[in-house]
């Protein structure tokens, strides 16, 4: 009985060695631009975007897995855009003037648009920014 017992124990030690860890790496998608850490993340499963809140840059970042680029609204009066060129290659494609403080963004895939708002600041009232990306 002891030996049937150790031969159980010493099958599961081993079949279970060689079973695959828990998680493998399967991307890393370099976000250069972000200083720090992120407070919130959540994803759009059916729109294949992935929207990320970088807290030190008082950033989000929008990853449109459609057309592969990063959608940064920083609030500093710029909204980048990044286009990934091969699975570990990312370069800036634009960088679209837009208003001081303007950094919260959303990209709806049903709409086909980027909507970014816009706080009021000095002269600058305050206005919701509708912005259509390239065709698929």
């Amino acid at each position: 009985m002891k030996a049937a017992l150790c031969i159980l124990l010493a099958s599961t030690l081993i079949a279970s060695a060689a079973e695959p860890g828990p998680l493998t790496l399967e991307k890393s998608i370099p976000l250069p631009a972000v200083q720090g850490g992120f407070d919130l993340m959540a994803v759009d499963v059916a729109g294949q975007r992935l929207f990320l809140c970088a807290e030190e840059n008082n950033t989000v970042e929008v990853y449109d897995d459609a057309r592969h680029r990063i959608y940064v609204s920083c609030g500093a009066g710029v909204l980048e855009v990044i286009a990934q060129k091969d699975a570990d290659h990312y370069a800036l494609a634009a960088s679209i003037p837009t208003a001081k403080g303007a950094g919260t963004s959303w990209l709806s895939p049903e709409l086909d648009r980027l909507y970014l708002a816009v706080p009021a600041h000095e002269s600058q009232p305050a206005e919701l920014r509708v912005y259509r990306p390239p065709a698929k």
